[in-house]
C-alpha cells in the first residue's frame, strides 16, 4: 500500500505535474527535508548495496514526523492554518547523523529490512519528538505509529528472498557526525500518476522560530 511502499519508492519524477484529477490515492505527510549538500555528505558515506537493496537518492533524504494519510482538497487549507499556528513558537534547532548510529532493521513504513541513521536523544530526537507530539494534538487525523527518529538511506528490493535480504549488510566508508539545521517543517504530498510513478509535492512549509 501507499503508507509503506510511498515513502520506500525510488521512482520519482520531478516532470511537469499532471493534473489533479490524474493523480490518485493522495495522501500526505509532515517531513523533516535533508539540504542537499548534507544529503550528499551522507551519501558519500555510505558503500555500494548489495544485492537485493536499493539506495534513496539524496535528494529525497527526510525524517518523517508524522504520516497523516488521505485528506481532500478543501481541507488541506485548515490543515495548514492549524499547523501555523501551532508551529510557530517552536524553536529551530540542530540534529546529527552519527554514522556510529547506522544499523538495519524493520522499520516503520517499510515492509522488511531497511538500512538507517538512527537519530538519539542527544542529537536532536527531543526537539523532533516534541514538534511531532504538537502537530498530533492539533491535527483531525493521522495513522498511529510509534517514532522512532531515523534517516533512511536504502531499502528491499520487492520479492527478494527472506533469506539474501537478512544476510545483507551495508559498510560505511567513514566515520563522522553531519549537523543539519532544521528551520522549516514540510507538509508534503504523495501521489501515484496514471504511469504508477511517486510524485512528491511540497504543500506547505512552516518556518521554525
Amino acid at each position: 500500500d501507499l503508507v509503506k511502499d510511498g515513502l520506500a519508492a525510488q521512482t520519482i519524477s520531478y516532470k511537469p505535474s499532471p493534473s489533479q484529477d490524474q493523480l490518485q490515492e493522495r495522501q500526505y505527510f509532515l517531513e523533516v527535508r535533508i539540504p542537499q549538500e548534507k544529503a550528499q555528505e551522507i551519501a558519500n558515506t555510505i558503500e555500494v548495496p548489495p544485492a537485493g537493496f536499493k539506495t534513496h537518492r539524496p535528494k529525497n533524504y527526510h525524517l518523517t514526523l508524522l504520516y497523516l494519510g488521505r485528506y481532500e482538497d478543501y481541507e488541506l487549507p485548515e490543515l495548514s492554518q492549524k499547523l501555523q499556528k501551532t508551529l510557530q513558537g517552536s524553536k529551530s534547532f540542530s540534529l546529527v547523523i552519527d554514522t556510529k548510529n547506522f544499523t538495519s532493521g524493520k522499520i516503520t513504513g517499510y515492509p522488511s529490512k531497511s538500512f538507517y541513521f538512527e537519530i538519539t536523544e542527544q542529537d536532536g530526537a527531543t526537539p523532533l519528538r516534541e514538534i511531532r507530539d504538537l502537530a498530533a494534538r492539533i491535527v483531525p487525523r493521522f495513522q498511529e505509529q510509534e517514532f522512532h527518529p531515523h534517516l533512511t538511506v536504502a531499502t528491499a528490493i520487492p520479492n527478494i528472498a527472506e533469506q539474501v535480504i537478512e544476510n545483507s549488510a551495508i559498510s560505511l566508508q567513514s566515520e563522522k557526525r553531519i549537523e543539519i539545521p532544521v528551520t522549516k517543517i514540510r507538509l508534503t504530498e504523495v501521489a501515484r500518476n496514471p504511469q504508477n510513478q511517486l510524485l512528491y509535492r511540497t504543500k506547505c512549509e512552516f518556518a521554525l522560530a
